[in-house]
């Protein structure tokens, strides 16, 4: 098997994953017919999967900051008293606006935290 055709391997391996995880189903190449493009449908969401080595430092070092706040509760309780035990960690990131276009908030979280979340 060549690098390529392992690597196209693996991708197609997350997304069924992702689909797992979303209770919803990989849509194999070509079967999306509309505008855009979606990897996984679900009930309640529409997916597209981006497998990467990384993902910009920006996201990474905001989850690292948001999980060393989560070791002072004493603190997130003063701060906001009726914050549950238990918050779930996101990082948002919102582009600028620019020529024509409108800035953009994206909401990131990690999938065991996003269980977490669906659990409530």
């Amino acid at each position: 098997m060549s690098r390529r055709s392992s690597i196209v391997a693996e991708s197609k391996q997350i997304e069924r994953n992702v689909a797992e995880f979303l209770e919803g189903r990989r849509l194999p190449a070509g079967e999306w017919q509309g505008p855009g493009d979606v990897d996984v449908v679900s009930r309640y969401f529409i997916a597209q999967v981006k497998h990467r080595s990384n993902v910009p430092g920006y996201i990474t070092e905001g989850m690292k900051q948001i999980h060393e706040a989560l070791a002072a509760p004493d603190e997130l309780r003063r701060l906001c008293p009726d914050i549950y035990d238990d918050p779930i960690p996101i990082v948002v990131v919102r582009t600028k606006p620019g020529r024509g276009r409108k800035a953009q908030t994206f909401v990131v979280l990690t999938q065991i935290d996003f269980n977490r979340m669906a659990a409530r």
